[in-house]
């Protein structure tokens, strides 16, 4: 193979970049593909300000840039703001953000009167700054998807969630839970990848939050789930509360067991605290944030990782391949 050769197929490959929220991710992602994270400095001056530098080329390259929007969340997003203007400004020849967890999801109308609609607003600051394409994980409202004039992928965490339930659950008594009514389309969606074509649909139920939270008990679900092992299943655990009143209102319809299975682990406040007294057996996790070892060491947590279905994402793009198969 000459030179040339050998630098065209360099050319062609996808340069993985990350901001310091989604090192270790990102790391994962570009040993995948067989390559490396591209160097980048990033400074955080006595001002508060941060620099952001590329130490190599990416002239003409398809980056992809893998920064979550995790605490402290406004630098990490200022972060992936300065990545994207610098890979701009360098000619890259494309520029694709692998956002695990994209903030401002939840403020996706005019709650109030007078109200920012926030999410519109950080899809007009991706955009602006020059971003081609975002990936995401779960958006907490799906219609987040249309606030973007560009290729906006918003995959559901049951495709890597979903085979590790399955493995660990197999043969038993399963009800799958959603934990509140708006989140009856993800528990539906997601019960479906947990069976086979052809095969029977796994029961389901529903619980209404605010009896939940009142304390009523087996009058706020809609579904039987006495006897059965109850799998509740959400897009984040934020402060917890939520997933905590379903918990009780199963064990006081009789569940025989209780799990979540949840894409975004955020652990606002103390929610750590209330969950390692909360008796899950199991609680699923992806790795779209990054997991402390205080989440780690609760009872039952199993962390599945994004990042071979990120790989797979990546090549597909870069070959201009359909996403199709990832949406299952």
């Amino acid at each position: 193979m000459t030179e040339e050769m050998t630098q065209k197929l360099r050319k062609d490959e996808p340069v993985v970049m990350a901001g310091r929220s989604s090192n270790k991710l990102a790391e994962e992602i570009a040993w995948g593909l067989g390559g490396y994270i591209h160097p980048v400095k990033i400074e955080r001056y006595a001002d508060g300000e941060i620099g952001v530098e590329l130490e190599a080329s990416v002239r003409g390259r398809h980056v992809f840039i893998v920064q979550t929007m995790a605490l402290p969340l406004h630098e990490s997003l200022m972060e992936l703001l300065l990545l994207v203007d610098a890979c701009r400004r360098a000619s890259a020849g494309e520029i694709s953000l692998v956002i695990p967890y994209l903030a401002y999801s939840r403020q996706d109308r005019k709650a109030r009167p007078r109200s920012a609609i926030s999410a519109k607003v950080v899809a007009r600051m991706l955009e602006t700054v020059g971003a081609d394409r975002v990936i995401t994980f779960d958006l907490h409202s799906g219609q987040v998807q249309g606030f973007y004039e560009i290729p906006c992928d918003n995959l559901p965490g049951a495709t890597v969630l979903a085979p590790a339930v399955k493995k660990a659950l197999l043969g038993d008594d399963v009800c799958i839970v959603a934990p509140d009514v708006n989140g009856l389309h993800r528990a539906r969606n997601f019960a479906r990848y947990l069976v086979d074509a052809g095969d029977e649909e796994l029961p389901l139920a529903v619980i209404d939050k605010r009896k939940a939270r009142a304390g009523a008990g087996p009058e706020a679900i809609m579904g039987a789930v006495s006897g059965r092992h109850c799998i509740l299943v959400d897009d984040m655990i934020g402060t917890a509360g939520t997933l905590l009143d379903a918990a009780s209102a199963l064990r006081a319809a009789n569940a025989r067991a209780v799990s979540a299975v949840v894409t975004h682990g955020i652990f606002s406040g103390d929610a750590v605290r209330k969950l390692a007294g909360a008796g899950f057996q199991k609680l699923w996790l992806t790795d779209t944030l990054p997991i402390s070892d205080d989440v780690k060491g609760l009872r039952g947590v199993e962390v599945v990782t994004i990042a071979t279905l990120m790989v797979m994402v990546i090549r597909r793009i870069c070959e201009g391949d359909s996403l199709e198969e990832v949406y299952g």
